[in-house]
């Protein structure tokens, strides 16, 4: 290879870079078996075809193959139904074959299709549902960046948390809450987009019940503050079952202006609302009851209602503060008192409705103060007397509360589990089927709450993964984090072998790879994806570790760079990861976005940097160097030469001209070379002269003799000797003679294809130049120094009538100085 002297103000020699060597399939050095090449190399090697870009004409070289490359991506298609992106169907191996097989690991399925789909502008939902996935990896980030940083040395072989103290233990449990909880209430915001389509509608569904088992979740395992815990159980329970029914609060408490008289008031609302700890409720519709009436028809009922109303009142002060022993007792001295208010109103013969009050009172009495047969006759459902024994039996003893749930569904048996009506089809592994179809999400997520409180996690895992994926990726994190699935793994054998690190399989891992691949079909979501395979605290076991680099490494390609900071962001990734050869494919796609664009330059520069002069990073650095010369030869050259001018292009032309300060990476200095020529050739044909320079001629030879120069643009390059032997221009013998050999090397040097393009390129330029002019009749007076204006004439004039004018105009011209 030889360089060009590029000053800016011209070229002394002109040349071009050879094409390298290589076979023609695109195979390098490294995939033909160089066992020195480095681990990032041999990444991207493994990588499909990339995909190439649509350029603006068919003489574009096409992507070579590497076909000695193994394939990791297997395509798929899909509809990109709002179902279809939240809940992938991709065919991976079920959790249970997977943490029991030695072997097997996630491999990457990628849906191109969907992917495209979803670089487009989508609907507000699915804004809000990527929007809820950045945020828990965010969430996610934070905290495993605390567990690395505890983690000692030594792996840890049974799960992901290591730490050299029970206080980092502590911290790191403390901290696993938290981040639950963030999701809660990320879950909760997203629930409260609005939604448009049915389909939407029935996502949004499915992530209100997952709420609720969240929340199960939360006041089950991840709440250390058992002080608070009655409280999270009211609120899964009044999530899922809302209580009382508002038919009955609007026949009551609305359309009565009494309502405090009704036969249903305390018996079907003032008590549900006592069992389902709505204290702030109660006290408003008690307030709206119209009771205080009874301060003049009935003094006694009244102080009674009153006392009842500040004892719940003050339900959550006491409670939350540890004084919930002090308010029982208030509680048990208030029921104790209602015996004295009943004799009172018995001996005063007040209306017969009011004993009946008195007495629906008393039962809610019996209920608040923790009478269980009261709470087991007033309660519906299981989960009804589980939260009012939490409410009201006894607080801050986190084993008292196995005992409410086991007394609960003893007195209150639940239903008997749903079996699965969903066909083997539905879903991509059985364990991850949902045990009742889309017929009954509310018995399913009462299932999956039986499931959280009776410590049958991995069930209830899949029933979270069922209503929505992303959440249980994250929820089975938190999970092992907190260690609660460790008597899953112990069934597990573990080999010491050359390719083992002697570390276990985890759900966590199955359901993040999962997650990190359902990302990476989602434009938006892509750098979660990532983000979750590249993260060493997630994947620790070597096997996973090299799987995902490879993952990562064959998708990055795929990737659709739309602005350059996307570029940047994955360039970045691959440096993390020592990923070159990858970066060389994104650069070329960038390459190929850019030339789709119409960025010249930007193309150029992209193209260059997956140019590798080494030659051990794959096909690219042939097709990267094919692509230079093809941005070069193909439309900077042509697109001048063909119209007779340098190129609209200012970007370009000011960097040939050294008007911009920009240092040119050599391959494009030396690429770019001949076009400089050209260019600085057709700037000094300004429209103020009418004569040519004849110090201008030796650029056009110079191009000609190039060895370099591609042979159809030769006829183009002759015509402009047309301007030189002009009568007013002065040549002397020896321009002439070389006139004559250049005319005579094309002659006999051009046939075939190189002759045809030739002459195609020369009809087609004649044919512009000739539609100029009738679309504007001052181009005649602008076109003096087009040499096009002596051929134009002839009606069709060819290639073979180009040089028969050039052969009789050099006779003369010769005879001419011969004469004088």
């Amino acid at each position: 290879m030889t360089q060009a002297n590029f000053n800016g103000n011209g070229y002394v020699e002109v040349e071009m870079l050879d094409l390298p060597s290589g076979d023609e399939d695109g195979q390098d050095s490294f995939s033909q078996g160089d066992e020195s090449a480095s681990f990032s190399s041999s990444t991207s090697e493994s990588a499909t075809k990339p995909i190439t870009a649509t350029t603006t004409t068919s003489r574009s070289p096409s992507s070579p193959t590497n076909s000695s490359s193994q394939l990791l991506l297997s395509w798929s298609s899909s509809p990109t139904a709002i179902s279809e992106l939240l809940h992938p169907d991709t065919n991976y191996p079920d959790l249970v074959d997977w943490l029991a097989s030695e072997e097997e690991e996630l491999v990457f399925c990628f849906n191109k299709d969907l992917y495209q789909q979803t670089c487009t502008p989508s609907t507000g939902f699915f804004k809000a549902c990527v929007e809820y996935v950045n945020s828990n990896f965010k969430i996610t980030e934070e905290l495993l960046a605390y567990v690395k940083s505890t983690q000692i040395a030594k792996p840890s072989t049974i799960g992901l948390i290591t730490t050299n103290s029970e206080n980092e233990k502590n911290t790191i449990s403390r901290l696993v809450d938290d981040a639950l909880v963030s999701v809660l209430q990320n879950l909760s915001q997203l629930i409260e987009t609005p939604v448009e389509t049915d389909e939407e509608i029935a996502e949004n569904e499915k992530l209100q019940d997952a709420v609720v088992i969240l929340k199960c979740f939360e006041s089950t395992f991840f709440n250390t503050m058992v002080r608070t815990k009655p409280e999270i159980i009211m609120e899964w329970v009044n999530r899922f079952d809302p209580q009382p029914p508002t038919e009955i609060v609007n026949e009551v408490v609305v359309n009565e202006p009494q309502s405090y008289l009704h036969p249903l008031f305390w018996k079907h609302i003032i008590s549900k609302l006592a069992m389902r700890g709505l204290f702030k409720q109660l006290d408003e519709i008690l307030q709206h009851s119209d009771y205080k009436e009874l301060e003049e028809l009935c003094n006694p009922l009244f102080t009674a209602i009153e006392d009842f109303r500040n004892l719940m009142s003050m339900y959550s002060s006491y409670a939350l503060n540890g004084q919930f022993a002090r308010w029982k007792l208030l509680a048990c001295e208030y029921r104790d008192s209602l015996a004295d208010v009943k004799s009172l109103v018995h001996e005063e013969g007040e209306n017969p409705k009011y004993q009946i009050i008195l007495s629906q009172l008393f039962d809610i009495a019996c209920l608040i103060s923790g009478m269980e047969k009261t709470i087991a006759a007033h309660s519906e459902n299981w989960y009804d007397m589980y939260l009012a024994l939490s409410l009201y039996q006894i607080r801050d003893d986190e084993e008292v509360f196995k005992y409410f749930f086991e007394a609960s569904i003893l007195e209150k048996p639940p239903p008997p589990p749903h079996q699965s009506t969903t066909s083997s089809s539905s879903s991509s592994s059985s364990m991850l089927a949902p045990k009742n179809g889309e017929q009954d999400l509310d018995a399913m997520t009462e299932e999956c709450l039986l499931n959280i409180l009776k410590g049958n996690l991995m069930k209830a895992l899949e029933t979270v993964y069922y209503l929505s994926p992303a959440t249980a990726a994250y929820l089975s994190l938190f999970m092992d984090l907190k260690k609660l699935l460790e008597g899953y793994y112990t069934s597990q054998v573990l080999h010491s072998t050359a390719n083992s690190d002697n570390l276990k399989k985890t759900a966590s891992e199955y359901f993040l790879t999962r997650h990190a691949y359902n990302n990476l079909d989602i434009h938006e979501l892509v750098p979660v994806g990532i983000g979750l395979l590249a993260n060493p605290t997630l994947n620790k076991r070597s096997s996973s570790k090299n799987l995902n680099l490879q993952t990562i490494a064959s998708f990055l390609p795929h990737y659709n760079v739309v602005e350059n900071e996307d570029l940047e962001w994955a360039l970045t990734v691959c440096a993390d990861l020592g990923l070159t050869s990858t970066a060389r494919d994104l650069y070329f796609q960038a390459g190929l976005q850019a030339l789709e664009n119409g960025y010249l330059y930007e193309a150029l520069n992209n193209f260059v940097n997956c140019y590798d002069p080494l030659e051990v990073s794959g096909s690219l650095h042939q097709e990267g160097l094919r692509k230079i010369h093809y941005v070069i030869w193909e439309i900077i050259f042509t697109d001048s030469l063909v119209n007779n001018s340098p190129i609209d292009d200012e970007l370009i032309n000011n960097i040939v001209d050294g008007e911009i300060d920009i240092q040119l990476h050599p391959i494009i200095q030396q690429s770019i070379s001949p076009y400089a020529v050209l260019k600085e050739y057709f700037s000094s044909l300004s429209t103020e002269k009418t004569t040519v320079e004849p110090s201008s001629l030796s650029k056009i030879i110079h191009l000609l003799k190039f060895q370099y120069m591609p042979k159809k643009f030769r006829p183009l390059l002759l015509g402009q000797f047309l301007l030189f032997l002009r009568s007013e221009v002065e040549l002397q013998i020896p321009d002439l003679i070389i006139m004559i050999e250049l005319i005579d090397n094309y002659e006999g040097d051009v046939t075939g294809n190189d002759k045809r393009d030739g002459e195609q390129l020369f009809a087609y330029s004649v044919a512009e130049y000739k539609q100029n002019i009738d679309s504007d009749g001052e181009q005649q007076q602008l076109n003096k120094l087009d040499w096009r204006e002596d051929v134009v004439p002839s009606s069709s004039p060819t290639v073979d009538d180009l040089l028969a004018l050039l052969r009789r105009k050099v006779s003369e011209r010769i005879a001419k100085v011969f004469i004088e």
